[in-house]
């Protein structure tokens, strides 16, 4: 069990070192393994080290006219979220930032690939085009323009949040220990089959409404086609790739930059009014958790003295997938039909070394931060979640975080000269190409009729609130935590079967 001796009034809130290693341990449990609960090797969760300060604003180049942000500034900002969100990562538990831009490695690897001597067959060109043309047809829903891949990603979307709340509840309960544990495992027991149903229920809509296994297919056959043609699909990637990187725009003083565009799904996710799924840490749970952190985890934290003891953390939490249709990693970099010159450096060893070992995919952001302590707080501002989380970092830990984070920030922000005079956007042409998830959401939670809210678990009595002090600190604002970030595989793994003459 959990028990700490409760402590006079403090000017202070810093965050229990146990308490911290047992949500992050919660959020890892979550969001590193599947729908079965089995461990996902090829992602980890990474959390920011403080080098990530975002605020809603810097989303607001998604639809400049709402948001009433003027051209050249929404430029700005694409500019910027691109910069900052296109690194590349070292695996590991906080965020670690390598030197190179994503989109450098992937430009400079697409120069030198060398593809394999194969083509198309003519019926396998017809089934491509058709592959394509099922892919990107445009559909009006709701009044909105919507492709079948898209409807597909809204329901899967739908059926990875209804998991995520079930093994969030699942979690709670099984790692409950102490006084009220009784009170949440039987609160489980009677709320475990409705959201079973709610994601029978999702997978059903995904299943129907969102075509899975019809989308499945083409999208099987386009990756399978494409990978047919080696030649001809360097060259598409190759001219692609050159289309995109001519989007540019002018900044206030009029000079040109240029960045590769990537963008964010859900696209209102920023908005206040949109729901977000919640989250909790019980003071029941941690003892448990603790015990099934990893020691990596374990050993980036120090324990100190005369910590305030935190009953209960609770945070709403939004996943953003990252945008990245210049980035082909299924078309290209998991394909065995190319290989580099010898002696150039592998892209990934897939143990965690090489030009890109690992890049993030997705976001989880949290606001609605509500702490609640033993006894009373005097808190001398009130802090974000990371801060709090991470006030216990070992020293050493901070300072080499700090020194690989040195300077990369500034040369991500950096505005990038060009030769073009005037501002160009220049879109891939022809129809090789589809959007897989550019079309705008309505909400975060679009199917709200089978979204299922878990009831809380029952509330331990609040001590009474001292005049000197409060229980509970809050902190409303948008803060991003952490990264799910995916590990690259072996990389070329050219196919020893193909012809290479």
């Amino acid at each position: 069990m959990f028990v700490r001796i409760p402590i006079p009034t403090q000017n202070l809130t810093d965050m229990n070192a146990s308490i911290a290693i047992a949500l992050l341990t919660k959020l890892k449990l979550i969001f590193e393994t599947d729908a079965s609960g089995e461990v996902q090797d090829q992602k980890f969760l990474a959390f920011q080290n403080g080098e990530f300060t975002v605020g809603k604003e810097l989303f607001y180049f998604i639809d400049p006219s709402k948001y009433g942000i003027n051209p050249t500034d929404a430029n700005v900002k694409r500019n910027e979220f691109s910069g900052l969100f296109n690194f590349v990562a070292e695996p590991a538990d906080m965020i670690t930032v390598l030197p190179d831009l994503l989109s450098d490695i992937y430009s400079s690897v697409l120069k030198k690939a060398i593809p394999a001597n194969s083509h198309r067959t003519p019926e396998q060109e017809e089934q491509y085009r058709r592959a394509i043309e099922y892919l990107n047809k445009e559909e009006t829903e709701a009044g909105a323009v919507i492709t079948p891949l898209a409807r597909y990603e809204q329901y899967e979307q739908l059926y990875k949040t209804c998991i995520s709340e079930y093994k969030t509840r699942q979690l709670q309960a099984a790692m409950a220990e102490g006084t009220g544990a009784d009170a949440v495992k039987a609160q489980w027991n009677t709320d475990e089959p409705s959201l079973k149903k709610a994601i029978s229920k999702a997978l059903l809509l995904w299943e129907t409404k969102g075509k899975k296994q019809e989308v499945e297919n083409w999208l099987g056959v386009f990756n399978q086609l494409a990978g047919a043609a080696p030649i001809s699909l360097l060259a598409d990637l190759r001219s692609d790739y050159e289309l995109f990187a001519r989007i540019s725009g002018a900044d206030g003083l009029a000079a040109e930059f240029s960045y590769l565009p990537t963008l964010f799904n859900p696209s209102n996710f920023f908005e206040e009014q949109v729901a977000w799924p919640q989250l909790s840490l019980d003071k029941m749970e941690v003892a448990a958790l603790y015990e099934k952190a990893p020691e990596a985890l374990k050993r980036l934290f120090e324990n100190g003295d005369n910590e305030p003891d935190i009953r209960k953390i609770s945070f709403e939490y939004a996943v953003v997938t990252l945008v990245r249709e210049w980035f082909p990693y299924k078309e290209f970099f998991q394909q065995r039909f190319w290989k580099l010159p010898e002696g150039e450096a592998v892209i990934s060893d897939g143990n965690g070394k090489g030009l890109i070992p690992a890049f993030p995919e997705k976001l989880i952001f949290v606001r609605n931060l509500v702490i609640n302590f033993e006894t009373p707080v005097q808190p001398a501002a009130v802090k974000n979640l990371t801060s709090e989380l991470f006030v216990r970092l070992e020293p050493q830990v901070k300072h080499q975080l700090k020194a690989k984070s040195a300077g990369l920030f500034e040369k991500r922000l950096k505005l990038r000269s060009v030769a073009t005079a005037d501002p160009v956007i220049a879109k891939p042409a022809g129809t090789r190409r589809f959007s897989s998830a550019l079309f705008k959401t309505t909400g975060f939670r679009k199917f709200s009729e089978i979204a299922v809210k878990p009831p809380m678990p029952p509330e331990v009595p609040t001590p009474p609130v001292n005049p000197a002090g409060s229980t509970e600190v809050k902190s409303m604002a948008l803060e991003l935590l952490a990264f799910i970030c995916r590990k690259m595989p072996v990389c070329p793994n050219p196919d020893p079967n193909l012809d290479w003459s």
